[in-house]
């Protein structure tokens, strides 16, 4: 009894050291309640998160929020151009070959009808995509809060995430979304997901719909 008991703590403590491994460095400023300018908290720019595209920005009066008084929002109405919207994040002291899920709230306004959202994961300070979720407005429910999600391995130390917005393939741009609680952590390998949208490049995990 005392070998299996002495098994079964160096398997919770082996655990428990491979978590803090994954996480030794977390997602800073998840939802988005730290301004970029410590003197403007009213910032469009959020602290810790990088952007390029138009009109992805912060909002400090936007409802509804679900932690705290602050969104990211991707004004879909206001976007002239074709390219894409992008925020990101890059997370330096991830080991190598750890597989993570990158996660975040959105809430599509009734009538938006943007391209896609996608959610990316990419080597640390960028480079070619490691994994992708790419959510239709189809996918999303209107008005209400719908958890995006994607999940890869890293292939050197360190990883980028990013959610990427692309625009409508018309000229009739509407509604917006709004953009709040990202997470980022370990995975179990073998874990499985659900809900996991149709156009996927997830790797290194069983799907189960």
């Amino acid at each position: 009894m005392k070998v299996k008991k002495r098994w079964w703590l160096a398997t919770v403590e082996g655990l428990m050291l491979s978590s803090m491994a994954v996480c030794a460095q977390e997602l800073k400023n998840p939802s988005f309640e730290e301004s970029v300018d410590t003197r403007l908290w009213v910032s469009d720019r959020a602290a810790n998160w990088e952007r390029w595209g138009a009109w992805f920005n912060r909002e400090t009066t936007w409802k509804p929020t679900l932690d705290g008084e602050c969104v990211m929002a991707y004004h879909h109405w206001n976007i002239k151009q074709n390219e894409p919207s992008v925020i990101y994040q890059d997370i330096r002291d991830l080991p190598s070959g750890k597989m993570v899920k990158f996660s975040i709230k959105a809430f599509k306004d009734k009538g938006t009808n943007a391209d896609q959202i996608e959610m990316r994961l990419e080597p640390y300070l960028g480079g070619g995509t490691l994994a992708s979720n790419v959510y239709r407005m189809s996918d999303l429910k209107s008005d209400k809060w719908n958890e995006l999600w994607v999940v890869g391995k890293s292939s050197t130390p360190g990883i980028r995430v990013l959610v990427v917005a692309k625009p409508a393939r018309t000229d009739q741009r509407k509604g917006a979304i709004k953009f709040d609680c990202a997470a980022f952590g370990g995975v179990d390998e073998n874990a499985t997901f659900r809900a996991e949208p149709a156009h996927s490049n997830n790797v290194g995990f069983s799907r189960k719909r």
